[in-house]
């Protein structure tokens, strides 16, 4: 992964990511707990390295979800609009 990273910035490309909603807890990578830290500290390194890290939209409900780590069509899509609205936020077009 950080050489992908490394070969797409040396190409000029902004690398972006993203945290997808989970239906019954907050992901590992936003979570507290100390099990949870070697995911909080990748997102610590991407950041480091120039990576933007994108907002994960909240307040899902679970019927936007098919399983509990899957979003529905309609989940996904209001997922995708708000990624986009971000991504024209920070100037990507």
């Amino acid at each position: 992964m950080w050489r992908a990273v490394d070969v797409l910035q040396t190409r000029g490309v902004r690398v972006f990511v993203t945290v997808p909603p989970l239906r019954d807890r907050p992901s590992a990578f936003f979570d507290p707990a100390p099990a949870a830290a070697p995911y909080r500290t990748l997102l610590v390194r991407l950041q480091q390295r120039g990576v933007i890290v994108l907002s994960a939209p909240t307040d899902y409900v679970p019927s936007e979800f098919i399983n509990a780590g899957h979003l529905k069509d309609l989940g996904a899509q209001r997922y995708s609009k708000e990624l986009g609205r971000q991504l024209v936020a920070l100037g990507v077009k």
